[in-house]
């Protein structure tokens, strides 16, 4: 039985239909697991045949690091939570917000290790595999110590961890101002509605435009941005039919960035100003700021 992803608060739900070969799926993929979130089985009478794999998979859990929350018995169509699982964290940083709408805002960023794309011109290939396991509880920690209340949550691609989905939540409970930077081939539907939602649409010159998921532009709200990425003369047309066919500049706030060292910025503004595009010019403002670093900005 192949489990299912339910992008809410971290929910990966089994059906349990074969309860043997459900079990043993689960523990394979606690034994291979990245991700990170909130696990939740539903639970019918008939379970009770199958404590022993239960059993045996809280034990693979907890030997993996896993924190055990609740498995308390309920009615057939209640899902209960049976384990709690960490981030993989690639940095955790303060600095100036070099992109968006909130550009020159100081926020505390969090980039989440692992990346299902491979852009041309990505300039955080660091963050591929690189990272360190920490509780959502360690983040947070982490996150009030630096007392600052704008947060962006970035990667790599955050959403590959089911967390990412706890997190934002968390963080909005708390009061902080949330953005998330997600690279347009995952559902950002069951994202908090209190998070900005920062949609990067890749481009042709990418490489990776065949990857992107265009029912997430019907979930954006005028507190959410699209950025586009322009390369060249054609990542430009595609971007504008992109703008047109779906009607950005009434949905949403639209960003257009040149590729860092690729995309010449004076050249990009003629066109936006030729096309009278309600769109925002972005230039990553980290980079002319601190333009010998890498890391941590």
């Amino acid at each position: 039985m192949e489990p299912t992803n339910y992008y809410y608060r971290s929910v990966i739900k089994f059906t349990i239909l074969h309860y043997t070969l459900c079990f043993n799926q689960l523990i394979i993929n606690i034994q291979n697991s990245r991700l990170s979130g909130y696990l939740f089985i539903p639970f019918r009478d008939e379970i009770a045949t199958s404590l022993s794999l239960l059993a045996m998979t809280f034990n693979m859990a907890q030997r993996k690091g896993f924190v055990i929350a609740s498995v308390a018995k309920q009615s057939p169509i209640v899902e209960k939570t049976v384990i709690l699982c960490n981030m993989k964290i690639n940095e955790i940083f303060t600095s100036i917000q070099g992109e968006t709408s909130f550009a020159g805002l100081p926020f505390t960023f969090v980039r989440l290790t692992g990346c299902n794309l491979r852009c041309s011109y990505c300039d955080t290939q660091y963050a591929y595999e690189e990272g360190t396991e920490w509780s959502i509880e360690q983040v947070l920690s982490e996150i009030q110590q630096r007392g600052i209340l704008r947060i962006v949550v970035t990667g790599g691609e955050p959403l590959l961890q089911n967390a990412t989905y706890t997190l934002c939540s968390q963080l909005a409970d708390r009061g902080f101002m949330v953005l998330l930077e997600t690279n347009g081939s995952m559902s950002i539907l069951n994202v908090d509605r209190r998070v900005h939602r920062i949609l990067d649409l890749k481009c042709p010159g990418s490489g990776m435009d065949a990857h992107m998921d265009f029912k997430n532009i019907g979930y954006l709200t005028l507190r959410d941005e699209v950025k586009f990425v322009i390369s060249d003369r054609n990542d430009f047309q595609w971007a504008l039919a992109i703008i047109k066919r779906y009607n950005l500049e009434d949905r949403t706030q639209t960003l257009i960035s040149p590729a860092h060292q690729v995309m010449h910025p004076s050249e990009l503004a003629e066109w936006i100003m030729q096309e009278k595009l309600n769109a925002r010019l972005q230039l990553q403002l980290q980079k002319y700021i601190w333009p010998d670093r890498a890391r941590g900005v």
